[in-house]
């Protein structure tokens, strides 16, 4: 016999996730990465990132309760090519009620149309899902795209982190959002 706190649980993230995972008119589908997927995710790392997660990295931080991990699919594409299927995914990591933006994604030759925001705001709704009212990340200084990015997301610079990130040496910028309710 199954325990009915525990099937109303499942159904009840099933249910959250749904919305995500039907594709728009545009052959867009944001759902959560799978650790068989994690491999396409590592690929992307490799391609955009000069700090690269590896893909061991990323099994290992997969599957945690504290992790949101979504992935953004192109489905036509899906169709034609599997091993090019994912062009996008992002990776927040929760404690309490604030999450830390760690990786958000968007393969380049995919870029300026609108799917870093789609999948940002995935990220939103499933944080604010999990309870999540502030969001903060990173972003390297000289990301000038990046930046304007976020700021025109909502974030808010916070300060500065002195050699945050290599490959390159670079300073990062501290930014944060409120997602709901009354600020952290």
């Amino acid at each position: 016999m199954h325990d009915p706190e525990i099937r109303n649980e499942k159904e009840g993230k099933k249910k959250q996730m749904e919305w995500m995972e039907r594709p728009d008119p545009e052959g867009i589908r944001i759902a959560e990465l799978k650790k068989e997927e994690l491999r396409w995710v590592a690929e992307l790392e490799e391609q955009i990132f000069s700090d690269n997660w590896t893909l061991s990295g990323l099994a290992e931080m997969a599957g945690q309760d504290r992790v949101i991990s979504l992935g953004l699919w192109l489905t036509k594409e899906r169709e034609k090519q599997p091993e090019k299927k994912l062009v996008g995914y992002g990776i927040v990591c929760t404690v309490l009620d604030e999450g830390d933006l760690v990786r958000l994604a968007v393969d380049k030759r995919h870029r300026q149309k609108g799917r870093g925001k789609l999948l940002l705001a995935a990220l939103e709704k499933a944080c604010r899902d999990k309870g999540v009212r502030a969001l903060y990340l990173e972003v390297r200084q000289s990301n000038a795209p990046a930046r304007s990015f976020y700021h025109r997301a909502g974030f808010q610079e916070e300060g500065i982190r002195r050699g945050f990130y290599d490959h390159p040496k670079e300073d990062g910028i501290c930014m944060k959002k409120i997602l709901g309710g009354k600020e952290c």
